[in-house]
């Protein structure tokens, strides 16, 4: 499978100027290895170098907002979008097989192959940026030229990627239940936040809502249909939260381990958009009904999510109210549901059946996971 092999800007938040200053520094060093070098030094210069500059200039770009503080001679921007030509091709092919190549995934290898085409995409974007950039300050009318013509194959190649990628939208749609699309999002620089492009202006997490369905659940589904070796991974029930609320539970909560020396999984909730969680925290107070279930709500990051203090929620048909308290002197999200009537309740439900949370006014089902 092709893979534009460059490594992505590792930022969850918007950039402030230290982290643009960062996609400078890498870009400096990226063309550091080239200088020096000339034209005719192409056939000595490891095959991706070409690419990997223009990425890591358009990165300052997209994600810094701020212009490379380095020289891209035009001759590099040639050579980078001939190369990029070859490498589009190749997404293409493989977003094209993408149903074919699906089949002989595991569940990591499925989300690693989606989610390097939308890499691929994205480097794409980044790269672009930059090579216009060249052609607008290119004075040397041989070398503009050279650089329009592979400008014009590029584009032609990238238009062929979209073209099939957007088919494959039902694939990307799996990207909704990860970090990936909202991080993306959140990195944009201002001057290309608007318009969106239609990998990132919400349709796939609406596709993923459209089939009531969260990234993880949709990849066991897809992966293990008839494939008994590699079974679907269990989703939280009724009668899992039973268990995390007992004494067994709060009695090992404290080392995370179960008394067969296994790690004890976590329920945990993620938002349609995928930009927000609800973990269940386990009561430590060791009753087999405790006084108390309590949700916390969290962001993408881990970042208590505020914003929804003041919204209803609902788990098993019991209400609740999202409220700030104060952990610790650090200001938290929390839902708290009485213990005995949520087990009344949960009680009338079939303990195999899957945890329902709704959020909001109108409710919004978050589904529901192992963390």
């Amino acid at each position: 499978m092709m893979q534009f092999a460059f490594e992505e800007p590792s930022f969850d938040r918007p950039l402030d100027a230290s982290a643009a200053d960062r996609l400078r520094q890498k870009a400096a060093e990226v063309l550091a290895d080239l200088a020096g070098a000339r034209e005719g030094d192409l056939d000595s210069l490891p095959q991706e170098l070409p690419v990997e500059a223009a990425v890591a200039c358009g990165n300052c770009r997209l994600y810094g907002g701020v212009a490379p503080q380095v020289v891209f001679p035009a001759w590099l921007a040639t050579a980078a979008a001939r190369r990029l030509v070859v490498l589009l091709r190749q997404a293409a092919d493989d977003a094209t097989r993408l149903p074919e190549l699906w089949e002989g995934c595991t569940g990591d290898e499925a989300e690693d192959l989606i989610a390097g085409l939308l890499h691929a995409r994205m480097d794409s974007w980044a790269a672009s940026l930059q090579l216009d950039d060249v052609l607008t300050h290119c004075a040397d009318e041989t070398d503009r030229a050279h650089l329009e013509m592979a400008l014009e194959g590029f584009e032609s190649a990238l238009d062929a990627f979209d073209s099939v990628l957007f088919t494959r939208q039902d694939y990307l749609a799996l990207l909704a239940g990860t970090h990936l699309l909202v991080n993306l999002r959140g990195m944009l620089a201002a001057n290309h936040r608007d318009p969106m492009p239609w990998w990132l202006d919400g349709r796939l997490e609406a596709s993923a809502a459209e089939i009531d369905v969260d990234a993880d659940r949709l990849l066991d589904q897809t992966l293990f249909e008839g494939n008994p070796a590699n079974p679907p991974v269990p989703r939280p029930t009724i009668a899992d939260l039973r268990a995390e609320a007992t004494l067994v539970y709060a009695a090992a909560a404290a080392t995370e381990q179960a008394s067969d020396g296994s790690l004890l999984q976590r329920v945990r909730w993620c938002s349609p958009t995928g930009d927000a969680y609800a973990d269940f925290v386990p009561s430590p107070d060791r009753r087999i009904v405790p006084e108390r279930l309590v949700l916390d709500f969290t962001d993408a990051v881990g970042v208590p999510a505020l914003a929804l203090v003041g919204q209803p929620c609902a788990l098993a048909g019991i209400d609740a109210v999202i409220a700030r308290q104060d952990v610790e002197g650090v200001a938290r999200a929390t839902a708290t549901f009485p213990g005995t009537a949520f087990f009344a309740s949960a009680a009338r439900v079939r303990d195999g059946d899957a945890l329902t949370l709704v959020v909001g006014a109108p409710g919004t089902e978050w589904p529901v996971r192992w963390a």
